[in-house]
């Protein structure tokens, strides 16, 4: 793992990790009280019912049985020890992202479900309150998902807009280019998927426009 302290999002990286001990520890809300895990048993989701089957490469998605399928799904793959995936020393991060305050930049390569290329991630995080030793975090995430050659906005993309929470989290969609020109609905980020070093780890993301 990275040497250095990275913000809030590497929080991720504890909560992927003691996501099979989530019924001994942390339970599920009320109103989503069925913890499903996906079939590596390596992340799990929170339903309001039975689980549905796992799908992706591996079954690598936990999935709730009759959810609304995604209009797309892709991941972001974080590098933690690569500098544009890592806050030390951005200088509106005095507290290398974990203090109430600091705007970290990230920039990640985005893959769909079978690991292929299909373009690149910005992130623009504000931390507004600190990381607790339990993993929890609060920050607000602005990102754009550029899906094309390039991430200059004359390509297709997508813009949402949301607090970041250390579990399943709703963000809005803003809007979009290209084919997603006018574009609105929600998107649900999932747990992420880390090797076992820690040091790379895939952000899942599902998004249902309307």
């Amino acid at each position: 793992m990275a040497t250095c302290r990275i913000p809030a999002l590497l929080t991720l990286l504890t909560v992927a990790a003691l996501s099979l001990s989530k019924a001994a520890g942390q339970s599920c809300p009320s109103a989503t009280p069925n913890t499903c895990f996906n079939a590596p048993g390596t992340a799990s989701i929170c339903c309001p019912g039975s689980c549905g089957a796992s799908t992706g490469p591996n079954g690598m998605t936990a999935t709730c049985a009759g959810a609304a399928t995604p209009t797309l799904s892709n991941r972001a793959i974080f590098n933690f020890t690569e500098a544009n995936t890592n806050c030390e020393g951005q200088a509106a991060a005095p507290g290398q992202g974990n203090t109430f305050g600091d705007w970290c930049t990230y920039i990640a390569p985005l893959v769909d479900e079978s690991n292929n290329v299909i373009g690149n991630t910005t992130y623009l995080i504000s931390n507004y309150r600190t990381s607790t030793p339990s993993g929890n975090y609060y920050e607000l995430n602005i990102e754009t998902f550029f899906f094309g050659p390039d991430d200059s906005g004359k390509t297709d993309s997508i813009s949402i807009y949301g607090v970041l929470l250390a579990e399943e989290t709703e963000l809005i969609v803003l809007g979009g280019t290209g084919k997603y020109r006018g574009a609105k609905g929600y998107v649900l980020t999932r747990p992420a998927e880390c090797n076992d070093a820690g040091d790379v780890c895939y952000f899942p993301k599902d998004f249902f426009l309307v």
